[in-house]
């Protein structure tokens, strides 16, 4: 072998980084579910410039070859290791890269695999400072990685990406995917009690873990099944409500619904409401968030009366709500004249109740829409106003 080759092996073995071990903790999958609902348009186009910027990184920038290693014909830039493995070590499933077509496997990933990948990308990521040269080949190769710039770098560029979504998640300095810190942080949901035709009757099965329980189940609908991070669609509760099988989710679903469309008959305008949403199941399929209606947010199981006329919580039931991805909660009204008069006059005092009220909410996290019940004197009307606003809600 040649002087110069031994020198080349031997610089290499001395310069070549080993690979960086898999670092402890849960994936982000692991601390928040999978979920498995398909990808919002918005969703979508972020993975698609996520992907892009990614696959320059790793391609162009070597900014994971420290981990995965390089191409170099005297076998020094082999790790022994690939990127799918690394992944899969750092707790992302399946088949990711496609290593034959330099690309990623699929062009499509749910809230939670596009952030375990990003976590591990993370974990692996290392900026290249210097490069050693292969004369006679005309190539180059890193000899020393910088890990806490290059992770910087990274955070940046995902972040970057991340900002101009509607997501509401960034990466934080530790590499985890959060929640946005400028949005309201909100209490995990526990029990949805819903689709009342009478007044819930609670009770606390255990007071120290506020387990709740419902002593008139004909006249509500009680849920403690948990909201997956890609939020609560018609088949996933379905499934955990009647704990249907495949083929029964859709029997299922329009049983429930059903069910759900009897809690509206004293209000036509909330019924058309209602009935325009259901028609995006048709379009969409189930996998689409849940509409639910008539649901309890806060609970007095006193009345006004026993209250001597001093509710401590007026305003427990709001019309409609959807539990989005990242935790958004949309809350929908339809506000008849109950809302702004007294005896068919006008009433300032109820309209400053009621605005009291929409911002009390809005500053605990809600997103509250309000619509007249006069904008839904048909269903036709109600379709008219309705589907662009839920188009751009929930950007289908």
């Amino acid at each position: 072998m040649s002087d110069e080759l031994l020198w080349l092996k031997e610089l290499a073995a001395r310069v070549h980084a080993l690979p960086v071990a898999p670092e402890p903790g849960l994936s982000y999958s692991q601390r928040n579910g999978h979920g498995g609902v398909p990808p919002r348009a918005d969703l979508q186009t972020v993975v698609a410039q996520l992907q892009t910027t990614l696959r320059k990184m790793l391609l162009d920038d070597d900014w994971f070859s420290q981990v995965i290693g390089y191409d170099c014909c005297d076998g020094h830039g082999d790790t022994g290791t690939d990127l799918n493995q690394e992944l899969n070590d750092r707790g992302v499933q399946g088949r990711v890269w496609n290593s034959g077509a330099n690309n990623w496997a699929s062009s499509s990933w749910t809230l939670a695999e596009m952030c375990d990948v990003l976590e591990a990308l993370h974990s692996m990521s290392s900026r290249p400072s210097m490069f050693w040269f292969h004369d006679f080949e005309k190539t180059s190769h890193p000899s020393e990685y910088r890990r806490d710039s290059g992770r910087a770098v990274f955070r940046w560029n995902v972040n970057r990406i991340l900002s101009k979504s509607s997501l509401n998640i960034q990466m934080n300095d530790a590499g985890k995917v959060v929640s946005d810190s400028s949005t309201p942080q909100m209490a995990p949901v526990r029990n949805l009690v819903f689709g009342t035709t009478a007044k819930p009757d609670l009770f606390l099965v255990d007071v120290l873990s506020a387990r709740l329980g419902l002593a008139n189940p004909d006249h509500a609908v009680f849920y403690e099944g948990g909201i997956p991070d890609e939020g609560l669609t018609l088949e996933y509760i379905v499934r955990n409500l009647f704990g249907s099988k495949p083929a029964d989710l859709r029997p299922d679903a329009v049983k429930l619904q059903k069910r759900l469309r009897a809690c509206l008959a004293s209000s036509p305008p909330e019924q058309h409401l209602f009935a325009v949403y259901a028609d995006r199941y048709n379009r969409y399929g189930i996998n689409h968030p849940f509409l639910i209606p008539q649901v309890w947010l806060y609970y007095d199981p006193k009345n006004a009366q026993q209250r001597a006329g001093n509710p401590v919580l007026p305003g427990q039931r709001m019309d409609f709500m959807l539990l989005l991805p990242r935790g958004r909660r949309v809350v929908i009204e339809v506000d008849g004249s109950q809302h702004y008069s007294e005896h068919g006059k006008p009433s300032p005092k109820q309209y400053a109740r009621l605005a009291s009220a929409t911002r009390a909410m809005t500053e605990e996290g809600y997103e509250v829409y309000r619509f007249g019940g006069s904008e839904f004197h048909t269903e036709q009307k109600a379709a008219g106003v309705l589907n662009p606003f839920f188009d751009r809600l929930l950007r289908t």
